[in-house]
């Protein structure tokens, strides 16, 4: 048995063999006929008597209706699809007509209306036959959609029905952009656009330059008039007046704050359009993940991921924000620190600053030719009143010069040799290496020489032991200062693995750590 599918389809689809027909209900005696049937999923009879045109009777035998139709075809319990000559209409199953034999297609939809096609046009009609929407129109699309809303076409211009063939929107619009998305739509005229309800019907005069989506939940938009941007609700209710130069998008569940521009200058605002940040800035940048630069007059300060100005526009430059969190800043082509917060922690009256050094993060400072240090915080160790001042090696020590001397600080800006000493250095092992008329000693971190300034050079500790050079002559010193190996030697190697090379004269031998001679290492 033939199963009927919605929407169904008539007109030329309908087989002329009438294979639609259902040879399994109970068949009325017609008079003169040669062949009696029924209708699919009914017990509707027909007759022909011809084999070529048919006509619907009773369960008696009498004619309901002419022998007219050549095709005929169930569309559900009281309507019949009927045909002659490529002409489909509709009667009823007591054979009064619905739809006169003057459409080339017809389709009726589970709602109860039909969709009508004569020659290229298109219209509705409802289930009595009343046409609803004349056969005018150059397209109309499926009755059966969802959401109520029908695309519609006539002379290249679009408009809206509903599923039953109520206009919505009239067919007068260039574009339309409804209703894919769930809370707003709009239409467009040449180069204008009107906003609709999620259903298609027209809230405002089509006469904005553009529509965009501005944020969500709720929904607000960006609408552009006179070259000017403001805020609209999806009922197309003005909530920020056409004064913008610039409005950003705020995407799905995107909290925070975006920059928009009105008059030349930028400001923040949040995803409901509320400004959090007025528009006095030339331009806005991101500072780092919470934070922003702002920019006027060539001048910089910060705002915070709320809105609030951490530090006034008043700096010449804002350097990027070291590991300790504190911000270089320039003003008046002199240097500072700020912290996160916006607080001054460094006086911009230095000429240079330092980066700060490994995890201690001091760093060095320079003022009018002079140099000293400051910790992580920004409190001076060091006052700024050196030539010169390195800080620091990878032992964690460094070096100062004033008036012509030397002296060694570590990275709590400590000063443990100063003045004293033409030159200080570090050797290893945390020992100090102080030189003066040109010859070197050994001092702990103490301040105390565990060597006499005696030796010419003082070279690194090596398994234990330093080659030193004294009046021409080498021999080795320990870590603790002591001379373990007499300077008796034209020259010295280092020692490793308990032996080093030495040359007497001519002789070149290896000796131990006790100074006796032994075999070659291998």
């Amino acid at each position: 048995m033939f199963t009927i599918k919605t929407p169904i389809v008539v007109g030329l689809l309908i087989a002329s063999s009438m294979t639609y027909a259902n040879d399994e209900c109970i068949k009325p005696q017609v008079a003169n006929t040669i062949q009696v049937t029924c209708l699919t999923a009914s017990n509707i009879a027909i007759a022909t008597l011809d084999n070529a045109l048919w006509a619907l009777v009773d369960a008696e035998g009498r004619a309901l209706t002419d022998y007219t139709f050549d095709r005929m075809r169930s569309i559900n319990d009281d309507l019949i699809a009927v045909a002659h000559a490529d002409k489909v209409g509709a009667i009823t199953i007591q054979g009064k007509q619905v739809l006169p034999m003057i459409y080339d297609n017809l389709q009726f939809y589970p709602n109860q209306y039909f969709r009508l096609k004569q020659g290229n046009k298109y219209g509705v009609a409802d289930i009595s036959g009343k046409v609803v929407l004349p056969v005018e129109y150059d397209w109309i699309g499926s009755l059966d959609d969802d959401q109520n809303q029908v695309l519609m076409a006539k002379q290249q211009k679009k408009g809206l029905i509903d599923n039953e063939g109520n206009i919505i929107l009239p067919a007068k619009y260039d574009r339309l952009f409804c209703c894919d998305n769930s809370n707003y739509g709009k239409v467009a005229i040449g180069n204008r656009y009107g906003l609709t309800s999620a259903s298609g019907r027209l809230l405002t005069p089509v006469e904005y330059q553009d529509i965009k989506m501005f944020s969500y939940n709720p929904t607000v938009l960006k609408v552009k008039k006179q070259d000017k941007w403001g805020l609209m609700d999806a009922t197309g209710k003005v909530l920020k007046p056409f004064e913008f130069d610039k409005l950003p998008r705020f995407y799905k569940d995107e909290t925070g704050l975006q920059q928009f521009k009105k008059d030349g200058k930028y400001g923040f605002l949040n995803n409901k359009g509320t400004v959090v940040l007025s528009a006095n800035y030339d331009d806005i940048d991101t500072f780092n993940e919470d934070t922003y630069e702002l920019r006027n007059d060539n001048l910089y300060g910060l705002a915070n991921a709320a809105g609030k100005i951490i530090t006034p526009v008043t700096y010449d430059a804002i350097g990027w924000s070291d590991e300790q969190g504190l911000i270089e800043v320039e003003k008046n082509q002199k240097l500072g620190l700020i912290n996160s917060q916006g607080e001054v922690v460094l006086a911009a009256e230095y000429d240079e600053l330092g980066s700060p050094y490994n995890e201690s993060g001091v760093r060095e400072i320079k003022k009018n030719d002079k140099y000293g240090l400051i910790d992580r915080q920004g409190n001076i160790l060091i006052k700024p009143e050196y030539e010169a001042l390195g800080c620091c090696s990878s032992n964690g020590f460094g070096f100062i010069v004033k008036d012509g001397h030397e002296g060694v600080i570590d990275s709590s800006g400590e000063i443990y040799l100063s003045e004293n000493y033409t030159y200080v250095g570090m050797s290893p092992n945390g020992l100090l290496l102080v030189e003066h008329d040109r010859l070197q000693g050994l001092a702990n971190k103490e301040k105390q020489l565990i060597t006499a300034i005696v030796y010419k050079n003082i070279s690194p500790f090596s398994d234990g032991l330093s080659a030193v050079e004294k009046e021409d002559k080498w021999g080795y010193i320990d870590i603790s200062g002591k001379l373990v190996i007499k300077n008796i030697y034209d020259k010295a190697e280092d020692f490793h693995d308990g032996v080093a090379a030495v040359k007497k004269g001519d002789q070149t031998w290896f000796i131990n750590k006790q100074g006796r001679r032994v075999s070659p290492p291998r």
